[in-house]
């Protein structure tokens, strides 16, 4: 069995057990839309379904959470995270992700510039993004003109997280796209709710979320860690990391 097989035996196992997790986890399931959870539990089913299955095609989300004290202003008394996007893969070594979290703010009172907010002005009674960061995954690119693990601050916005809120920010700036280590969706959630207290952060403090995470953690060592260690001397660190470096 080559690595290609290999890692998408390990991923789609353990990537099943992740949303088995969020759609039977009783806290989870008391916050997130019935709707969402009723998609995930469908996505769990796809990839439980049959190994002859050689491409998943997986939505996630969006879906929105209370944050708790992310912002420090009494204007802004009333925070919340949305969280969603997509993975598709198959078992050639092509991966794809697009998945962002936006940071929504509405505020109590009309905030003008003079508050200290010097982007926009923020009008009681309306819910603004005011934070959008893109974790992507792009194995797919042929130009190699972007790294394959990147993240974005801004960038274009999914209609389904902007559709109650305003954005405030130009969607059409997608550069620069920033190299990171593979973060793709055990990884961002376990980054997001480490990091942002929620209702449903000890959701992902949970023994069984940290053997998930532990066992991603293996397979992303097994293929991308390994796979950047063949970077020839003439080529810089960046072209390797826009190169399709997850199995070659």
């Amino acid at each position: 069995m080559n690595d290609k097989n290999t890692f998408y035996i390990r991923y789609r196992d353990n990537l099943r057990q992740c949303l088995e997790y969020i759609s039977n986890n009783p806290r989870l399931g008391s916050v997130i839309d019935a709707r969402i959870i009723s998609r995930i539990r469908s996505n769990t089913q796809q990839l439980a379904s049959s190994s002859k299955l050689k491409k998943f095609n997986i939505p996630f989300g969006p879906f929105e959470i209370n944050a708790i004290d992310l912002i420090n202003c009494k204007h802004i008394p009333c925070a919340h995270i949305s969280i969603g996007g997509e993975i598709k893969f198959d078992n050639i070594g092509n991966f794809y992700q697009a998945l962002s979290l936006c940071i929504i703010a509405e505020p109590n009172c009309d905030v003008t510039a003079e508050d200290g907010f010097s982007l926009c002005r923020m009008d009681n009674g309306k819910s603004y993004i005011i934070r959008r960061f893109h974790f992507d995954i792009d194995a797919e690119q042929i130009n190699g003109d972007r790294p394959v693990f990147h993240l974005q601050y801004g960038g274009n916005i999914q209609e389904q997280q902007k559709s109650k809120h305003q954005y405030e920010l130009i969607s059409s700036i997608d550069l620069p796209r920033i190299p990171t280590l593979p973060l793709d969706l055990i990884q961002t959630l376990n980054l997001i709710f480490s990091q942002i207290n929620t209702e449903i952060t000890s959701a992902f403090q949970n023994p069984r979320w940290r053997n998930i995470v532990l066992e991603n953690d293996k397979i992303w060592d097994d293929i991308y860690f390994s796979s950047m260690k063949k970077r020839t001397r003439k080529q810089t660190l960046y072209e390797r990391l826009c190169s399709h470096n997850v199995f070659i």
